[in-house]
């Protein structure tokens, strides 16, 4: 963690730094003083048993009318004419993916969870091949000509990542797009063999019953240049808006 502080330090001459580590995670030297920990919601981490994993042996370690719930809605979503495809270089669908992933936003708005700490437009979609290459890719799901929602996978040496997603909402409850996107998730970390599917945070009343096991998080912040005089009136504000949230 503290090479990745400090690379972040040198290209960003940015005025905080906020790394998301596990609770348990040793603070790095260079963010040793004026730090601030936070917590945070925790992460959910699907780990499968066999090796090497397939898609059946990971159902069949759930319950029988689960399984029955997940092949149901499978069904539902290829009956509905739906597909899952990939889509390694996004930029020709930048505009659709933002519009997507701006309704999935405000439907987490208007709930009341926490959004995504970054902004996502167009100019995201169209140079995320440029950046990523073969480390990150798209699954979008389509009825037809019409885009109904999508994710966005990255990859490591052993583990899956599911950074974010967008929905058409009112044809995703339809169809059960919501639900495909996380088993089709488990397929493709299948598909190349990898051990680990990293699920996110949030909605682990989803994620839980698809085995996965929740992590605590934290946030080690510290303020640093413009914003260093104003460190302790920030944490301050920080630590009370984040503390309301998770007592």
């Amino acid at each position: 963690m503290q090479n990745v502080v400090q690379t972040l330090d040198q290209l960003l001459p940015v005025d905080a730094i906020c790394v998301k580590a596990t609770a348990k995670s040793p603070i790095p030297s260079c963010l040793s003083t004026d730090i601030l920990v936070l917590p945070f919601i925790e992460l959910n981490v699907l780990e499968f048993s066999a090796n090497p994993p397939s898609f059946e042996t990971w159902l069949a370690g759930r319950s029988r009318n689960f399984r029955s719930t997940i092949r149901r809605k499978r069904r539902t979503f290829a009956q509905s004419g739906a597909v899952m495809e990939t889509i390694i270089d996004p930029a020709s669908h930048a505009e659709i993916l933002t519009e997507l992933f701006n309704r999935t936003a405000a439907h987490a708005k208007s709930r009341g969870e926490i959004l995504m700490p970054m902004s996502v437009g167009v100019p995201f979609f169209e140079h995320f091949h440029k950046h990523l290459g073969d480390r990150g890719l798209i699954r979008l799901a389509r009825v037809g000509e019409k885009s109904v929602g999508f994710s966005m996978l990255l990859f490591s040496h052993d583990t899956v990542f599911f950074k974010f997603t967008g929905l058409d909402y009112e044809i995703s409850s339809q169809n059960m797009t919501y639900f495909e996107i996380f088993y089709d998730i488990i397929d493709r970390a299948v598909e190349r063999g990898l051990r680990y599917v990293d699920m996110g945070s949030s909605t682990s009343h989803v994620k839980a019953p698809l085995g996965c096991r929740q992590i605590s998080k934290t946030y080690h912040v510290q303020f640093r240049r413009f914003l260093r005089p104003f460190g302790g009136i920030m944490s301050n504000l920080l630590g009370s808006r984040f503390g309301n949230i998770f007592d």
